[in-house]
């Protein structure tokens, strides 16, 4: 058969005896479809859309390593600058929108924690 071709049914399955046996016979067309692709198409093209979204989830992972990275930079020069006595005092929160590439607003909360 031909490259990109398939076997197309093409009437109704019947039995019929053959030699002392009963056998089914399937009509059957050889059908060719030259718009395929072939395997190695269709495996290049998978391999290429998994390797871009590796990509891009290694670009974002990375966004938000470097925002996190800057946030606890920032926590440790103001923890530095407060009073040793207050640090046990403090609740960490942060609140900034998904779709905005920037480091998270961190607010201090003065509120005792229990050890």
């Amino acid at each position: 058969m031909p490259p990109l071709s398939n076997l197309e049914v093409m009437g109704e399955p019947y039995l019929t005896r053959l030699e002392g046996h009963i056998v089914l016979i399937v009509p059957l067309r050889v059908n060719v479809n030259i718009k395929s692709k072939t395997m190695d198409e269709l495996t290049s093209t998978r391999k290429d859309v998994l390797l871009s979204a590796i990509k891009d989830l290694h670009a974002e992972s990375e966004q938000e390593v470097s925002e996190l990275a800057q946030c606890i930079m920032w926590l440790d020069s103001l923890l530095f600058l407060l009073p040793s006595r207050n640090r046990k005092h403090i609740i960490i929160t942060h609140n900034y929108p998904p779709d905005v590439a920037q480091p998270a607003r961190i607010s201090l909360v003065s509120l005792p924690i229990e050890r």
